[in-house]
């Protein structure tokens, strides 16, 4: 049992605290929410990074657009061509694959795949003139920046202006936690009565038990699915975080359940871990097809 328990902390070491952002060909890839705020113009917004303007890149990018139109589905203006902001440059112009892009709503735009992990946004307007955003260099993977031009001179040319904001899901963080710690307890209490645990004191010290392992298990998987890989890093962390409360509460369930006997309270606690983690993969595999 101590080399089992052993194993899984070396292993977990590895898993649960990754040391860089996922950035592999498989799995979801980072997406960027952009709410503009305080404009009552029409604009084209786009991602600047710091590099050199690709001239073939440029050509390629205007060839496309004279035959078909668009690049990539966007109608790329004139005027980006020529944008140059202390050495940012419009993504589109240095890349063979840009991020691609789509209008959410009115103000809010969302853009995918190739999102650069530090950046500025442009806003151009259809005279030519263009303001930037300050750098920004978001922390979550599925980021959503809240970028305010409230009182911005828009009738001129300007860079580094208006102020940025990465909105963080405390709605979401907080909803997914309670609905795991209540989805796990209801689950074991059921689990409970087929077993025949009847006593106040026993439901009172499974609830504490899976309070206690439910929170720590979130924690470790919003870090992951907020900062790191949603999904797969989510169900890799599952899958270790289970062994472990696996281990944590079958011993804990065989030396302080003394409702019934040790051999009742480690079956108990092996089927009820195991209806609770089916729970938690379907839970994980809905959030994919959905």
């Amino acid at each position: 049992m101590k080399k089992l328990i052993l194993f899984l902390l070396i292993l977990s070491i590895f898993i649960m605290i990754p040391i860089q952002r996922v950035s592999a060909d498989t799995g979801p890839r980072p997406t960027l929410e952009v709410e503009v705020i305080g404009l009552g113009k029409p604009f084209y917004i786009d991602i600047l990074v710091l590099a050199e303007a690709d001239q073939e890149q440029i050509s390629e990018v205007r060839d496309i657009m004279s035959s078909q139109g668009s690049y990539y589905g966007r109608v790329v203006p004139e005027a980006l061509y020529f944008v140059r902001a202390n050495d940012y440059v419009p993504m589109i112009l240095t890349t063979k694959a840009p991020t691609y892009y789509r209008l959410n709503m009115e103000n809010e735009h969302l853009f995918t795949l190739n999102v650069p992990q530090s950046f500025k946004i442009l806003l151009l307007f259809e005279d030519g003139n263009y303001i930037t955003s300050k750098l920004i260099e978001p922390s979550l993977f599925n980021s959503k920046i809240r970028v305010s031009m409230t009182n911005v001179d828009t009738l001129i040319t300007q860079t580094d202006v208006g102020s940025v904001q990465e909105i963080f899901p405390v709605a979401t963080m907080a909803f997914d936690l309670s609905l795991r710690i209540l989805g796990t307890i209801v689950v074991e209490f059921l689990v409970l009565v087929l077993f025949g645990y009847f006593e106040k004191k026993s439901y009172l010290f499974v609830m504490y038990i899976n309070l206690f392992t439910q929170v720590t298990l979130t924690l470790f998987m919003f870090v992951t699915k907020f900062y790191f890989s949603p999904i797969i890093g989510e169900l890799i962390v599952l899958l270790v975080g289970e062994a472990f409360i696996f281990t944590f509460e079958i011993l804990i369930y065989r030396k302080y359940l003394k409702e019934h006997g040790k051999n009742r309270a480690v079956l108990y606690g092996l089927i009820a871990n195991t209806v609770s983690l089916l729970a938690s993969f379907s839970i994980v595999i809905l959030y994919i097809n959905f």
